[in-house]
This record gives C-alpha cells, sequence and structure tokens, in this order.
C-alpha cells in the first residue's frame, strides 16, 4: 500500500481544509514515496509550518520502501497531524496492529472508532472489494473522513479488479454521506510498458476533478455517468465525509438500470455535495496543452499537473 505525491498533496490539503486529528487507520502500512526533505518541505509549503513535535524516521517496514531512504509513513503524518496511528492489515508480515481480513465483515468493537481512514490502495488486492468498502465505512465515525487511491487502469501485477469514478461516488451518495470528491490521475507508461514512476520521472501526469452533478441552464439538477474516453493509465483518488445520518450497508443501482423514484433521491443527495464547503483542491500547475484542456470525459476539469519531485527543481502545491 502506497501514498504517492498525488495523495500526500491531497492529504495535507485536506488537513489544512479540516484538521486530521484524533484516531487514524492505515489499510496496510504505506510506503511514502518521498524522502523526509522532500516530505518536509511539501508540508511547509501547503501547511505553512512543521509540527514542533515531528518525528523524523526512514521507513524500514515496508516491503516497497526496501533499498530507498523514503519516510515512514507515521513520521509523514506527524509532520502536520496529532493524530493516533493504527494500522489493519491482512497479515502483521510489516507491523500491523490490528490484524484483519477486510473480505469479512469486521468485529464489532472495531464499528464506528476512526476519524480519518486512509486507504492507499488495497481495494484492487481484495476479492470482495465492495464488502472492504462497507467495512471501511463502518470502521468511520460520524463525521469520519476517508481518503481512497485506487488504480483506474490494469497495471500489469494481476489485480483483482480495477475501478470507476462511479464506483465510489455511487456508493457514498447511496449511503447519504455529507460529500465526496473524485479525482482522477492520468499518465502515461515507458517504452518498456512500465509506469512511469510518481516519485521520480512523471510525464504529463494530469488531474482532474469529476462533478457529475450539476445544473442545466434550465435550473434543472442533471447527473451524468463519467463515460471515460483515453488509452492513458488511470487512477483515482477519493476523500468522502460521512455525515450524522449515514448509513453503510446500501448498495447503489448503476445508473442506467435505477428507477425514476431511486435516480430522484439519488440525484438529491448527489447535488446537495455541490454545497459542501470543501474546496476542490487544485494541484501544481495548469498546463496550457489543449489536449489536457479538454479533459478524458464528461464533467471532468483540470485542476492539476505534476511532474517529478527533483529536490532542484522544487514546484510550489500552493
Amino acid at each position: 500500500m502506497s501514498i504517492t505525491l498525488d495523495s500526500a498533496l491531497l492529504l495535507v490539503k485536506e488537513h489544512l481544509h479540516r484538521p486530521i486529528t484524533g484516531r487514524l487507520l492505515l489499510l496496510g502500512r504505506q510506503t511514502i514515496f518521498l524522502s523526509i526533505e522532500d516530505a518536509s518541505r511539501l508540508v511547509t509549503e501547503i501547511n505553512g509550518s512543521i509540527r514542533s513535535d515531528a518525528i523524523f524516521e526512514v521507513d524500514d517496514s515496508t516491503v516497497s520502501a526496501s533499498g530507498h531512504k523514503f519516510i515512514s509513513d507515521r513520521s509523514f503524518f506527524s509532520l502536520f497531524s496529532d493524530a493516533a496511528i493504527d494500522c489493519l492489515d491482512v497479515s502483521a508480515y510489516e507491523g500491523a496492529e490490528i490484524v484483519h481480513d477486510l473480505c469479512k465483515p469486521i468485529p464489532e468493537n472495531l464499528d464506528g472508532q476512526y476519524d480519518f481512514i486512509v486507504n492507499g490502495s488495497c481495494l484492487d488486492n481484495i476479492f470482495n472489494a465492495s464488502g472492504a468498502l462497507i467495512n471501511m465505512s463502518r470502521m468511520l465515525k460520524k463525521n469520519g473522513r476517508v481518503l481512497i487511491g485506487e488504480n483506474g487502469a490494469m497495471n500489469g501485477f494481476g489485480e483483482y479488479s480495477v475501478f470507476s469514478p462511479d464506483w465510489f461516488y455511487d456508493f457514498f451518495v447511496s449511503n447519504k454521506y455529507n460529500d465526496c470528491k473524485i479525482y482522477l490521475m492520468e499518465y502515461d507508461i515507458d517504452k518498456y510498458g512500465k509506469y512511469e514512476s510518481p516519485i521520480y520521472s512523471i510525464k504529463d501526469f494530469c488531474i482532474y476533478s469529476w462533478q457529475p452533478s450539476y445544473m442545466n441552464p434550465r435550473g434543472i439538477r442533471r447527473y451524468e455517468p463519467s463515460r471515460l474516453e483515453t488509452r492513458r493509465k488511470t487512477s483515482i483518488l477519493v476523500i468522502a465525509e460521512k455525515g450524522m445520518d449515514s448509513t453503510d450497508f446500501e448498495m447503489p443501482i448503476q445508473h442506467a438500470y435505477r428507477s425514476q423514484d431511486l435516480h430522484e433521491k439519488y440525484v438529491e443527495v448527489a447535488h446537495s455535495f455541490l454545497s459542501s464547503k470543501r474546496p476542490t483542491f487544485n494541484f501544481g500547475e495548469i498546463p496550457i496543452n489543449q489536449e489536457f484542456q479538454q479533459g478524458p470525459g464528461q464533467n471532468f476539469s483540470l485542476c492539476g499537473f505534476l511532474e517529478s519531485l527533483d529536490a532542484k527543481k522544487y514546484r510550489s502545491y500552493l
């Protein structure tokens, strides 16, 4: 499981919007693809400062960090958050405090325990992805938040599942969350067929926000599914906030198969997200290239363009 540059930016910006505090759950130990220096600089640029009691330690726990000097997950969060961190995983191979298979229902003692949950791409590795998403929702406190980063296209690592923006959005709408923001990352593969690393050598790494609910010129609420049109690789970032009246177990019905009554109720909740105080975050500079401006489908708006975190050419992410 991992937190790449785009996820790191979203986490710190979300903290600035509303502090990440209380109890935080990581789904798997997270490999943070940033050095201590780069992570510290990123947090300082966005947050204004680093916490005085921040921990500075190199990741020696996760398999993906082997041979690198990445900042550890608890060290990264300590730069800006005072949250108490737990880790849940299917085994204790990377030092998780809670061992549980998310394919199966969580025990009752985990219900409503966490203020913030971070999923750095575990659903693609889980056979029962919908059950795991329900488990995440169950573990959130009322008004709690979850950040999800998942693949929108096959990576070539034997994934069980890849996801559309609608899959997440429809779940959080159906369960009457207070808010859900969806971002789509679109990027290229190199000549060997492998991903350009989101650590050091990003090429044309564009970030789009997706908003399927809107008012048409006649003042009528409308909703449009994503209908992606791209040959580039994609990944999805989600930030969702639970409400006091949110549920956990409602299963969405895909847009084409909803009854008119159900669709109207769906659109009403989806439209309520438009009044959320959470902004659509910007990620780096916006490219002039018209191809990127057009986006990969309906209702996608360009909100960032990321390049390498080269220490000598560090960009401003404010």
